[in-house]
Order: structure tokens, then C-alpha cells, then sequence
């Protein structure tokens, strides 16, 4: 929720790349089990030079589009 409350207040939406890699592991081992009402959104296909960030808030559903 970090994110999302950082860009909802145009806040620093950096997230810590050590808490990324993990919650990008950790999540995507149970994938199929966070796609349920309520919970985490279809991934997004991230671009092909997407940085650690942008690939993990794509695979949670999130659009991060530059404002």
C-alpha cells in the first residue's frame, strides 16, 4: 500500500529494492492464490526495460504510467 498512498499524495513513490525482491519472490510463488476477490489485480505485461519496481507493481495489477 506504500505506493499507492505515495502517488495518491504525489508523495516519493520509491519503494526499498530489498523489500521488492522479496515480496516479488515471495508473491509470486503463490500467484495464482493472490488472483481472488479482493485481492491483487491480472498482471501487466511490463516493458521489456523495466526496472525491479515497475516489473513487481506490474505483476500486483498496478499501472505505474510517468505523470
Amino acid at each position: 500500500h506504500t505506493w499507492d498512498l505515495a502517488r495518491a499524495t504525489d508523495d516519493d513513490e520509491t519503494l526499498d529494492a530489498e523489500a521488492v525482491a522479496i515480496a516479488h519472490e515471495r508473491l509470486g510463488a503463490v500467484s495464482d492464490a493472490i488472483r481472488v476477490p479482493g485481492g491483487f489485480a491480472a498482471p501487466i505485461e511490463p516493458a521489456s526495460d523495466a526496472d525491479a519496481q515497475t516489473s513487481f507493481l506490474n505483476f500486483v495489477g498496478r499501472s505505474v504510467e510517468v505523470r
